[in-house]
Parts: structure tokens; C-alpha cells; sequence
């Protein structure tokens, strides 16, 4: 079972040359691997698995930060090597719709009454990897830091 997820067929056919050249170094050359579709797919399941975790780890190794947003809040985060610092800002004025960029815009030029802003920062439980997988899993999408730059500056 993955530590993360399997790669979806897609994702594994993109990755095809990668794929062989894992299978090559795990001395499992194309014979045997077509072998072990044929006779044994719970154990090329198994090595599809350790593979998908090698290239989810090389991603979220690489991934520095992640955004949440609801019609209510957002929430940015930005992974260090050793915490994890999450920026929000949230209102339950009418009118929120943190979905919506022109918002968020609007909102940090002209803050409604009950407009919330936070900053919090946490050490890592678990590794720095598996907690970007945690917040990927519960909605967060990779972003390029912009929205944290942006909060940053108004919370500051």
C-alpha cells in the first residue's frame, strides 16, 4: 500500500521513462515485469506503490507552500525545513467570499468590521512531507506563495 497514493495510469504513463529506469535499478528487468502482470499483479501493485511514493516524496519535498480558501477564510501556509507557518484571515461579514480573488484584494484594502487575521507556527509531528500530504488531503492546493507573501505584509 502507498505511503501517499498510487499514481493514477496517466500519471504513470507520463512517467514511463522513470518508471523503467526505477524497474532497471530495482534489478527488475522488462521480462519479469511483464511477467509479474501476468502472473502476479498484487506484486506489481506493490512496486507500482514504492514507486508512486518516491515520486509523491519528490514532490512534496520540493512543495513550500499550500492555500485552503472557503467563502469565510483563507488560509496560507508556507513549510520551513523544521515548522510549518500558517497565515489566515477570515470574516463572517455577509459579503466574504474569500473564494474570490477581487475579495481578498478588497478586503485587505478595505477590512471589514470583523475581518480576523493569524498567524500561528508549528514544529513538525510528523515528517515535513507526510504534514504537506495532511493538508493536501484535507483540500489545500500547491500554490506559488504569492497569497502568503501578500497576507504576510498585511499581518505584519
Amino acid at each position: 500500500m502507498a505511503k501517499y497514493r498510487p499514481l493514477t495510469s496517466d500519471e504513470l504513463e507520463a512517467l514511463e521513462p522513470e518508471f523503467v529506469r526505477y524497474l532497471v535499478a530495482n534489478g527488475i528487468p522488462a521480462e519479469e515485469w511483464q511477467k509479474l502482470l501476468a502472473e502476479d499483479i498484487d506484486a506489481a501493485d506493490r512496486i507500482v506503490d514504492l514507486f508512486s511514493d518516491v515520486v509523491m516524496e519528490g514532490v512534496l519535498r520540493k512543495t513550500t507552500y499550500v492555500e485552503f480558501y472557503s467563502k469565510r477564510q483563507v488560509l496560507a501556509f508556507c513549510f520551513g525545513e523544521e515548522e510549518v507557518s500558517m497565515l489566515s484571515m477570515s470574516s463572517n461579514h455577509i459579503d466574504a467570499d474569500f473564494t474570490d480573488a477581487a475579495y481578498i484584494t478588497y478586503a485587505t484594502a478595505n477590512p471589514p468590521e470583523d475581518l480576523q487575521l493569524g498567524r500561528q507556527t508549528k514544529a513538525y509531528v510528523k515528517s515535513r512531507s507526510e504534514e504537506v500530504w495532511d493538508l493536501l488531503s484535507q483540500g489545500c492546493t500547491v500554490s506559488d506563495g504569492k497569497l502568503y507573501r501578500a497576507l504576510e505584509g498585511v499581518i505584519d
